[in-house]
């Protein structure tokens, strides 16, 4: 524990250098100096890597929904090579963030059902910008309840 003391951070460097703050703690951990640790934004930081995997995948699923959707409802069939990529890019990002944090796979059926709804919303959005005069069609084609499966999505 000898230098320790020495890495004791300083009041406020948690909001204004987030970096030295975080090897400082890394430091303090790794010395076992308890007492130079910034407990409470340590415990947020740690609980927070865990909200960001869930909100990777979770943007992941709504981006593979809107693009399905729009592969499966999509009348002008320009851009169906560029959809079809931002499926298998997602899917492989998807199952990589599943590889990495197994415990998730456990939400990906509820996490569908929750994005579906702006997923919808967001292949809407894309019609009406470019296909305005089809934009009833395409809201009468799109499911309101979302018909996708797990394995439709990953």
């Amino acid at each position: 524990m000898d230098g320790a003391k020495d890495i004791t951070p300083e009041i406020g460097l948690y909001d204004t250098d987030f970096a030295a703050w975080s090897a400082r703690q890394g430091l303090a951990l790794r010395a076992g100096d308890w007492s130079a640790v910034d407990w409470p934004n340590v415990i947020e930081e740690i609980e927070s890597l865990g909200r960001a995997q869930i909100s990777a995948l979770r943007s992941t699923i709504s981006l593979i929904l809107e693009h399905r959707l729009k592969l499966d409802h999509g009348l002008n069939r320009e851009p169906e090579r560029q959809w079809t990529l931002t499926v298998k890019t997602q899917q492989r990002h998807a199952a990589k963030l599943l590889r990495d944090n197994p415990s998730l796979r456990r939400m990906v059926s509820t996490m569908i059902g929750e994005e579906y709804a702006d997923a919808r919303a967001a292949a809407l959005d894309s019609f009406e910008a470019y296909e305005p005069h089809r934009l009833t069609a395409y809201e009468a084609a799109l499911p309101v309840v979302c018909a996708y499966e797990e394995n439709d999505i990953l």
